[in-house]
């Protein structure tokens, strides 16, 4: 999901020099990128204890750039509401989209080594 939403910090380094700072590639979907920044705009508007709210609460106090403080809320978000969608999936016994890809049959599919 991060990936789609290409809100990864992105990766400049060579053999001679790791860079610190790099600028995040825009490859990914800028309309998902945009709705991600306005949940987290909305999230620091209406402080509350909820953990994504406190992480980007935390980065903010440390002083970080409004861009990079604001992508990692992003991934956070991305991550928890993954594992409460997934965890959702799990209870109502729905198949999670990576077993969704694999037929039933795969099992039978492979052979048996004696």
């Amino acid at each position: 999901m991060v990936a789609f939403a290409d809100i990864d910090p992105g990766k400049k380094q060579s053999s001679e020099k790791d860079s610190k700072s790099v600028k995040t590639s825009k490859w990914g979907n800028p309309l998902l990128r945009k709705a991600l920044f306005n949940v987290m705009s909305a999230l620091l508007m209406h402080p509350s204890e909820d953990p994504v709210y406190l992480f980007l609460d935390k980065k903010r106090a440390e002083g970080k750039d409004y861009y990079v403080y604001m992508a990692a809320g992003a991934n956070k978000f991305l991550r928890f509401y993954y594992g409460r969608v997934r965890e959702y999936l799990m209870e109502q016994g729905a198949p999670l989209p990576a077993e969704a890809l694999v037929p039933d049959d795969a099992d039978s599919a492979i052979p048996e080594v004696d």
